[in-house]
C-alpha cells in the first residue's frame, strides 16, 4: 500500500483520538510527531501551549513560538495562520484539540507542549464525551538529555540531571493519576528501530495490522520543537532558531559547528565528556542525585550499563 493508501486507511479507521506527548524537552517529540504523520495520517499540532495567549494566561512557557518549519524560509505558515492561532486560543486548552481536528480533518491530533501541567491544564474540566485521549510518555536517558540541555542553555550538568528527574517524576504522577492509555515511547528505541515502535503504537491509533515497514518521518507545520529535525543543522536550522526568538547568539552562524552537529545527528552529542576523569565525574552525579536512577529503571533505562559505557568511550585524549 502507497503511502497516501496508508494516510487514508488510517484516517478511515481511527475514532478521534487526542494523544499528548509528555516528558522533557529534547526527548524527540518532533521526529514522533512527523513519524505518527507519515504513517498514520495523524496531526503533529506540536507544542500548543507555547501560543501567545497561553504563554501569557498559564506562565509554563517563557516565549511564544510558531512554526519553525516557515520561519526557517522566513515565510508566513499556511496552517498556523493569525486567525488560526487566534481560533485556537479562544478555544481553551480543553477544546484547542478538537478544533485543531475541525481544522485539518485528521481524526488522530498529536500535542508535544510536553510539560505535566500543561498535560493537567489541558485535561481539568475537559468533556469527558469528546475524543478519546492517551498519553505517550516520551524519554531520553538523563545523561543523553543533559547534554542536549547543556548545549542549549548552558546550565551545568547536576541541574539538567535534577531537571529530568523531576520532570518524569511529575509525568508518571499526572498520568497514573488520569487513568488514561500511557506508553512509554524512548527516543533511542525510535532512532534505533522506528518501525517496531510504530507497530507498538498501532492499535492505539486505530491502525489494522502489523506495520511492516516505517515511512520516514515528515516536516510538520508544528508549533516549536526541534529547528533542527524539521529542516537540518545547516543555515535554515538557524534561521529557523533566529525567526523564532531562540538562537542565543542570532547574529552569528558557525558552518564547522553546525556541520559537526549534522554528522552526529544531535546537538547535544557535542557536549560528551572529553576525558576519563570528566566522563566519572559525570558518572558520580547522576548517581548521587537522589532517585535518579531508580526512575530511569522504571523507565526502562540500564543505568548501570549506560555510565559504564560513558566513562569506555570517553577516551584520555577526548576520542
Amino acid at each position: 500500500m502507497g503511502w497516501l493508501g496508508r494516510r487514508e486507511q488510517a484516517s478511515a479507521e481511527a475514532a478521534p483520538l487526542d494523544v499528548y506527548l509528555v516528558g522533557t524537552a529534547y526527548s524527540g517529540t518532533t521526529h514522533l510527531g512527523g513519524l505518527l504523520a507519515a504513517n498514520f495520517g495523524s496531526f503533529y499540532a506540536g507544542e500548543i501551549g507555547r501560543l501567545p495567549h497561553y504563554v501569557d494566561t498559564y506562565g509554563l512557557f517563557a516565549d511564544p513560538v510558531g512554526c519553525l518549519r516557515c520561519a526557517s524560509a522566513a515565510q508566513t505558515c499556511d496552517v498556523w495562520t493569525e486567525r488560526f492561532v487566534r481560533e485556537v486560543e479562544q478555544a481553551t486548552p480543553q477544546k484547542a484539540l478538537s478544533h485543531v481536528r475541525e481544522r485539518t480533518g485528521a481524526q488522530i491530533v498529536v500535542e508535544g507542549s510536553k510539560l505535566p501541567a500543561w498535560l493537567q491544564t489541558s485535561l481539568n474540566g475537559r468533556d469527558p464525551s469528546g475524543a478519546r485521549v492517551a498519553v505517550l510518555l516520551t524519554t531520553r536517558s538523563p545523561l543523553s538529555y543533559a547534554m542536549s540541555a547543556m548545549g542549549a542553555t548552558g546550565q551545568p550538568l547536576w541541574l539538567s540531571l535534577r531537571e529530568w528527574r523531576d520532570i518524569y517524576i511529575d509525568a508518571l504522577r499526572t498520568t497514573t493519576r488520569t487513568q488514561l492509555p500511557i506508553y512509554v515511547v524512548r527516543n533511542e528505541e525510535v532512532r534505533r528501530d522506528p518501525r517496531t515502535v510504530l507497530d507498538r503504537l498501532a492499535p492505539l491509533l486505530g491502525w489494522q495490522g502489523r506495520i511492516t515497514e516505517a515511512k520516514e518521518a515528515e516536516p510538520t507545520h508544528s508549533i516549536g520543537g526541534n529547528a533542527f529535525v524539521q529542516v537540518g543543522f545547516g543555515p535554515e536550522g538557524h534561521q529557523a532558531l533566529v525567526g523564532a526568538g531562540l538562537h542565543r547568539d542570532g547574529e552569528r552562524y558557525d558552518p564547522v559547528a553546525f556541520e559537526q552537529a549534522q554528522r552526529a545527528s544531535s546537538a547535544g552529542s557535542l557536549q560528551r565528556p572529553k576525558d576519563v576523569n570528566t566522563a566519572r565525574g559525570w558518572a558520580q552525579a547522576a548517581i548521587d542525585c537522589p532517585g535518579l536512577l531508580d526512575i530511569a529503571q522504571l523507565l526502562g533505562y540500564e543505568m548501570q550499563l549506560e555510565l559504564e559505557r560513558v566513562v569506555a568511550q570517553a577516551g584520555p585524549d577526548g576520542s
